[in-house]
């Protein structure tokens, strides 16, 4: 028999891992989701307040008898984007991807017969 005082060692029931192997997969499925979520976001972010801060530019612009000068259009331009400039047709083609998507902005510009200088006459997105 064995004293008051001590105890018996209790058999222990086995480890189980922290985390199944099945719930690893998927917390990396989802961080993996959240990932190309974000990127795909900020590629179509930059996209849209890029457009539309050349737009509002040329509206006030033109409201003032003024043109956007080619010069201001980087000022403009946000995110991580690349851009192919076509000097037969002064045009300009920027390109903002994502993981599944590319935003694609086109400008074209005209020479001012007074200055010399380039001035954005048209925004679009090409098809």
């Amino acid at each position: 028999m064995s004293p008051e005082g001590e105890s018996r060692p209790q058999a222990s029931a086995p480890k189980r891992p922290l985390l199944p192997p099945s719930r690893i997969v998927l917390i990396l499925v989802l961080v993996a989701a959240v990932v190309v979520f974000v990127l795909e976001l900020r590629a179509k972010s930059a996209y849209e307040k890029s457009y539309q801060a050349i737009d509002d530019a040329m509206a006030a612009a033109d409201e003032k008898n003024e043109t956007l000068e080619k010069t201001a259009v980087d000022d403009l331009l946000q995110g991580d984007l690349e851009r192919e400039a076509d000097e037969a047709s002064n045009t300009e083609l920027f390109t903002w991807k994502g993981l599944y998507r590319v935003y694609e902005m086109k400008l074209t510009y005209r020479r001012n017969d007074d200055t010399g200088s380039f001035y954005v006459s048209k925004i679009e997105q090409p098809e």
